[in-house]
């Protein structure tokens, strides 16, 4: 099980590899700024509550997807990088966020 894993997550093989400035790193960006232009569309004329509970739920999914892949990293590389706990500025915004919404609205902080 370990070795199938293993070849479906690691970019060692021959497979596309995610560059600086390649054409998959442009188009994650053009897909990400399109969401997000999409989602403040759809929630435009909406109320302060539904908007609170969906960017609460944004910081989820990316908090839950930062953990997922620094557990799948050793399926990837054989070893967990540190280069991946939040010392970086996308890192460390992910968990910085999430932190806020959660200890903010267990101490009944409002905006």
């Amino acid at each position: 099980m370990y070795a199938i894993i293993h070849g479906l997550l690691a970019d060692r093989k021959g497979g596309e590899i995610f560059v600086l400035f390649g054409g998959w790193h442009f188009f994650y960006i053009i897909a990400t700024l399109e969401a997000i232009i999409a989602v403040c569309l759809c929630l435009r004329g909406r109320s302060r509550e539904t908007k609170d509970k969906t960017a609460a739920a944004f910081i989820n999914v990316a908090f839950g997807l930062y953990i997922a892949d620094f557990f799948l990293m050793p399926f990837a590389y054989e070893y967990i990088d540190m280069e991946k706990l939040p010392f970086h500025v996308g890192t460390s915004m992910c968990v910085a966020c999430f932190l806020s919404v959660h200890w903010g609205r267990r101490r009944g902080c409002r905006r």
